[in-house]
């Protein structure tokens, strides 16, 4: 009797013989990153035409005293500016595509619906590709009016970071008039500034106007920079191939970039850089589009992006670039 009955219970499913996990209809993993990126302190200015020449009054003309006392009955000081017009623009376009199979759309059952994921995975890709295109350009030496290598790095407690960024604002305010408002920076730059003794010294221990006792803000250290923003470039990539074991990076590197950013991009308005989006093409005011669409023949449905920009500096000399400011 003993053996029937265990016989007899070992021939009854099990929980896993009757159920088969199925994907949970509220939660699901997915790396989508579309913020962080230095290249959002070049302001965009949307074009009609993918090249063009923008015009430059030119500095050393606007910063010249040009008035003159003037004697009754005598001619009046007149004033003139020279134009340079070799600045050029050229935007290049990108595009990708994801092209689901049919098998695949008929057995998604994903939480986020296709569209969205697609819409999401498209908008990563030409995220990360215009932060590469600009860090590549633009976070790099030879191209700002300074290149400045810091004579202790900010990750070492004798360093002097605020008197390093001091000194470079005042470069560009001697230089163009105009008081630098943005310090862009590496992630690991950013981990060094908020650690050092003396910004820690500077913010305060906690009182009645800082709750968060030696809380270390971005925007606690633009106020003492004198700042209007501290852009942290916190977009990381994988630099290996497709198939590779994965390797992750960061893609703003060790270095810092002092600059002047317009918030309103106007023909008599100054700017360190620009984006140039040719909004022509992709009639968008910030040079992306997505479209979505079927192949008949192939009975797939298609989703596309298209962004088309140029990173271009249009000051040089509004800027104020620290290489390795940390070990």
């Amino acid at each position: 009797m003993d053996n029937l009955t265990q016989i007899s219970k070992a021939a009854n499913p099990g929980a896993g013989d009757v159920y088969v996990n199925g994907i949970l209809p509220n939660v699901a993993i997915a790396y989508f990153q579309t913020q962080g990126g230095l290249h959002e302190t070049f302001p965009a200015v949307p074009v009609e035409l993918q090249t063009g020449i923008f015009a430059a009054f030119a500095r050393a003309d606007s910063m010249r005293v040009q008035t003159e006392l003037k004697a009754p009955n005598a001619s009046i000081a007149q004033i003139g500016f020279n134009t340079d017009l070799t600045g050029t623009y050229s935007c290049k376009v990108y595009e990708a595509e994801y092209a689901p199979p049919p098998e695949v759309v008929a057995n998604y059952r994903l939480p986020l619906s296709l569209d969205m994921a697609a819409t999401k995975i498209l908008a990563r890709s030409a995220y990360l590709r215009r932060e590469l295109s600009w860090t590549a350009a633009n976070f790099t030496t030879g191209i700002w009016g300074t290149d400045k290598t810091v004579a202790v790095t900010w990750d070492d407690p004798s360093s002097d970071p605020i008197g390093d960024i001091e000194t470079g604002c005042r470069t560009v305010l001697l230089a163009t008039g105009m008081m630098p408002n943005t310090l862009s920076i590496g992630y690991d730059v950013w981990k060094a500034l908020k650690q050092h003794p003396d910004i820690i010294a500077r913010i305060g221990t906690g009182n009645a106007s800082n709750v968060d006792p030696r809380m270390v803000t971005k925007q606690l250290v633009a106020a003492l920079f004198g700042l209007e923003e501290v852009v942290v470039g916190s977009v990381v990539y994988n630099t290996a191939a497709s198939g590779a074991a994965i390797s992750m990076a960061f893609s703003a590197g060790k270095n810092a970039l002092l600059s002047y950013k317009t918030s309103s991009p106007s023909i008599l308005e100054p700017s360190a850089g620009y984006m140039f989006a040719w909004s022509g093409l992709t009639s968008s005011i910030n040079g992306l589009q997505v479209r979505k669409g079927r192949d008949d023949r192939r009975d797939e449905g298609w989703y596309q992006i298209r962004h088309s920009e140029n990173f271009k500096v249009t000051a040089p000399e509004l800027g104020y670039f620290f290489t390795a400011c940390v070990a």
